[in-house]
């Protein structure tokens, strides 16, 4: 009942403003596949969910995760771009302009963002953050010219949240990055394993870790294993 849906959404927004960016992302992204006509009606609706909202910053966010599910990665790119030019920006809108920038083959655009994480959340105390900006910065060779200040964020997001998988295995990743091969075998070979523990959490995907542990292999020569 694609009519109605964009109905409702409409009618939201017109009785709610103070969240009028908030789109329902995955409900709305499924209501503008469904035609080409619908597309341009949802997109239509976005553009103006930003315009009304009075918390801009979030209607962009909004708006940009409506566009990154749609892939429409220029236009995604061009809503991060505001978004990670803020100083209230957090870590989210920096990491996934990252993503876009190499889902874009814009390399140094890429390497730009991995420099501008690393400063604006290299003293953050969210351990988090400390996490993304250590992974943004192992997605693709040669992010930083200096690997010690994103390796000193990942220890530290590892000591912060010493069960979190998630952080495990970005230390593992910018050790390889970082040329510390041996290290980064040790860290990610303890992860390709049940994480155990209270308070253990999985929270990413084993296939990271397979995919890096590949890589450090093939560089130290034992691609056996």
């Amino acid at each position: 009942q694609h009519e109605q849906a964009l109905a409702d959404l409409k009618r939201a927004l017109e009785l709610n403003s103070d969240r009028a960016g908030t789109l329902g992302m995955s409900e709305t992204v499924r209501l503008a596949a469904a035609s080409d006509e619908f597309r341009q009606r949802v997109l239509e609706f976005a553009r103006d969910a930003v315009d009304k909202s009075p918390d801009r910053a979030q209607a962009l966010q909004d708006r940009a995760d409506f566009y990154l599910g749609l892939s429409e990665w220029e236009k995604a790119q061009a809503d991060l771009e505001k978004l990670v030019a803020s100083e209230t920006a957090s870590h989210v809108p920096h990491y996934q302009h990252a993503l876009v920038c190499l889902i874009l083959n814009e390399a140094r655009k890429y390497r730009d963002a991995c420099a501008a994480m690393a400063r604006k959340f290299g003293k953050s105390d969210d351990p988090m953050a400390a996490n993304f900006v250590a992974w943004t910065c192992a997605l693709a060779p040669d992010a930083v010219d200096d690997y010690g200040p994103v390796l000193a964020l990942a220890t530290k997001a590892v000591e912060a949240c010493p069960d979190s998988d998630q952080c495990l295995n970005t230390l593992g990743a910018i050790l390889c990055r970082a040329g510390r091969h041996e290290e980064a075998i040790k860290w990610l070979a303890e992860l390709d394993r049940p994480v155990e523990g209270p308070d253990a959490k999985a929270d990413s995907s084993p296939a990271y870790t397979w995919y890096f542990l590949a890589m450090v292999h093939k560089k130290v020569g034992t691609e056996e294993k």
